[in-house]
């Protein structure tokens, strides 16, 4: 329900007729940023939990979709980065 929530936020704040285009690009970003941050969270959390139970070929996948999150999320920050620069 949290990130249904946070998707609605995103949709309806970048829909705000008042916005630049530039403000509507910087808005999204910091929307999918957060929820690049809820899925790395969610991942890691997951991968403890497939440690735990001794799970080699989840904690395998786990860590690999771990791996691919923290990247978008790094990809999201140089974009950010590129925009106000």
């Amino acid at each position: 329900m949290g990130i249904r929530a946070l998707t609605i936020e995103a949709f309806v704040a970048a829909k705000t007729p008042d916005l630049s285009n530039l403000e509507r690009d910087l808005l999204v970003l910091y929307h999918l940023n957060n929820l690049g941050s809820i899925e790395i969270s969610s991942f890691t959390f997951l991968k403890e939990i497939a440690l735990s139970m001794h799970l080699k070929d989840m904690t395998v996948l786990l860590h690999q979709n771990l791996d691919i999150a923290k990247d978008n999320k790094e990809l999201f920050e140089l974009i950010t980065r590129e925009y106000i620069n």
